[in-house]
């Protein structure tokens, strides 16, 4: 994939947590393609507000590296924050610059509390086939999960 920024190759990175990204080796620039960003951040949508931001949204004149004639839009990662992504409304892939990606890790791990992303963990365990025998909530009560 070829970067939308400066050109260079944007070539599959496998991240610790199992997820291929394209990872620009010239700018350090981030590609996630639709869903991926979430699952990286462990949140249930690639940006939050989406829905809200899109008002917000200005045209870049970087193209799409996956449509590569839909130009990406830039929109705030979150309502009231300033780190901007860039977003193909086609594809619904995500542009992350160098250094974002951190940002957005802060941001994301602040806006969802704790307690949804356990349930969101298990949910996933679950639908990978493994059974969770119980979790002990913050007021000590076992619940149980078949």
């Amino acid at each position: 994939m070829q970067c939308p920024k400066c050109s260079g190759e944007a070539a599959d990175f496998n991240t610790s947590d199992g997820v291929v990204v394209n990872f620009c080796r010239v700018c350090h620039g981030i590609w996630f393609d639709r869903g991926e960003l979430a699952l990286y951040c462990e949140t249930e949508h690639d940006l939050p507000d989406l829905d809200l931001l899109l008002n917000q949204a200005r045209l870049t004149p970087y193209l799409c590296p996956r449509c590569e004639r839909t130009q990406l839009v830039e929109v705030p990662y979150m309502t009231g924050e300033d780190v901007l992504i860039d977003w193909c409304p086609q594809c619904r892939g995500a542009w992350l610059d160098a250094g974002e990606i951190t940002k957005v890790e802060a941001l994301a791990a602040r806006h969802e509390l704790h307690a949804v992303r356990l349930q969101r963990g298990i949910r996933q365990l679950e639908e990978a086939g493994f059974g969770v025998v119980g979790v002990v909530t913050r007021d000590k009560k076992r619940r149980l999960v078949s």
